[in-house]
């Protein structure tokens, strides 16, 4: 390995690790001064540490995009030129896999259905609770980490790593598992497939808008040990290896099948394609033609 790209993979590290200190420490102290203001008494926990972790994303990562990156927020991964096509396929993708596994669960009597409960005001809720973390956690885990990685490292190291942080910072959840931990990281790794072979986060951000909408606040579900209102009216009964339990179908070893298989699709689909020229000519990332000659 030359000098030159050691040094490259160095910088890069620092950056991310300082950006990683900032953001952590910004959100973990407006966190602890949430907890001791009145506002904990208005604003459920849940919406609060949402609303502090897209605040610290929209301030951050701009900040670090422009002054260490000299780059453009938009070039992260929001340009809209393929945005529909990976938009439909993350929408697709999300419903396809919790469809399959809620089946699954129902076939197996693991699941019972109770009835529908429109509240719209709580579906109102859940939609933008769920838009804003889709949005943040991707613009973070994706966008800045990944793509900042994907500048000096293989890109299958560099999905990994950004997936173990992801599966990190979700491993304070409550009735977090082990298996909950293993399938947040294949998450990670499934939702940052697309952005390695298009450097566009618009597959991730639907597809984790939807997962989550959908699972939580549409099909009654807890959502990484979260409790919300929802429309339908279920329990999850039975091993906990099957339903996830307290955590959620994400702790669930169906959906850690229904991921990998996924992830495999996914990997041939974007395989199968001449990808380069395209990605290159819409694009225009810096860095994307050296690490497109490792594929």
């Amino acid at each position: 390995m030359s000098t030159f790209k050691k040094e490259s993979q160095k910088k890069v590290l620092m950056r991310i690790l300082l950006f990683f200190a900032l953001f952590l420490s910004v959100y973990l102290m407006a966190t602890l001064g949430y907890q001791k203001s009145g506002l904990s008494t208005a604003i459920s926990p849940v919406y609060a540490n949402a609303i502090i972790f897209g605040a610290a994303t929209f301030i951050l990562v701009p900040l670090f995009r422009k002054i260490a990156d000299k780059r453009s927020f938009i070039s992260i991964g929001l340009t809209m030129k393929t945005a529909g096509k990976d938009a439909t396929l993350g929408l697709m993708l999300a419903t396809a896999i919790l469809g399959t596994g809620s089946l699954l669960l129902y076939f197996n009597h693991n699941l019972e259905y109770f009835g529908i409960t429109p509240v719209p005001a709580d579906l109102f809720a859940g939609l933008g609770l769920m838009g804003l973390i889709a949005f943040s956690e991707e613009i973070v885990f994706r966008g800045y980490v990944l793509g900042n990685l994907l500048e000096s490292l293989n890109k299958w190291l560099a999905l990994i790593i950004s997936a173990a942080l992801f599966a990190l910072v979700h491993s304070g959840n409550p009735e977090v598992s082990v298996i909950a931990i293993i399938n947040v990281f294949v998450a990670g790794i499934l939702l940052g497939i697309n952005y390695v072979y298009t450097r566009n986060l618009w597959f991730s951000i639907v597809f984790h808008f939807a997962w989550n909408f959908l699972q939580g606040p549409v099909l009654g579900f807890d959502v990484s040990g979260l409790e919300l209102e929802s429309l339908v009216q279920a329990d999850a009964r039975g091993s906990i290896l099957l339903t996830g339990g307290k955590f959620g179908f994400e702790a669930s070893v169906i959906e850690t099948a229904l991921f990998l298989i996924s992830i495999f699709l996914l990997f041939r689909y974007y395989k199968g394609g001449d990808l380069n020229s395209r990605i290159v000519a819409e694009n225009k990332n810096p860095g994307i033609e050296s690490e497109y000659r490792d594929r």
